[in-house]
């Protein structure tokens, strides 16, 4: 029953860690950045020098993005991970066991629903 509560802490940790990062902001802020790209491409009052202007300054704006969530994500993926070493080492739950119980179907299906209803909830 550890290891449950150890996955649970695990899925806490990576939700706020993404929450504290900000990775949604920056995907939402990267896909506004490619839409209006999009926009002045189909523009057909600019000319083929302000589109590539300013759509080369949507994808320096989106490789900055990337970048940030790369990281972001590196690091929400990096915590939760680091917990579970901490608890393997102090002899708590054994990673074997936590990986064992993380693979198995019906926990990924109950904790993917239960991270999306506590994703809802907290926005």
């Amino acid at each position: 029953m550890l290891v449950y509560g150890l996955l649970a802490l695990c899925l806490l940790l990576f939700m706020g860690c993404l929450k504290v990062t900000g990775v949604v902001p920056r995907v939402e802020a990267a896909g506004a950045a490619g839409r209006r790209a999009l926009a002045v491409m189909r523009n057909p009052a600019l000319s083929d020098d302000e589109k590539e202007a300013a759509v080369q300054k949507a994808a320096l704006a989106m490789f900055g993005a990337f970048f940030l969530i790369t990281l972001s994500v590196a690091i929400a993926l990096a915590v939760p991970l680091g917990a579970a070493y901490l608890a393997d080492l102090a002899g708590l739950v054994p990673l074997g066991a936590a990986e064992a119980a993380a693979t198995d179907w019906v926990f990924i299906i109950v904790s993917s629903l239960v991270m999306i209803a506590a994703w809802r909830l907290t926005r």
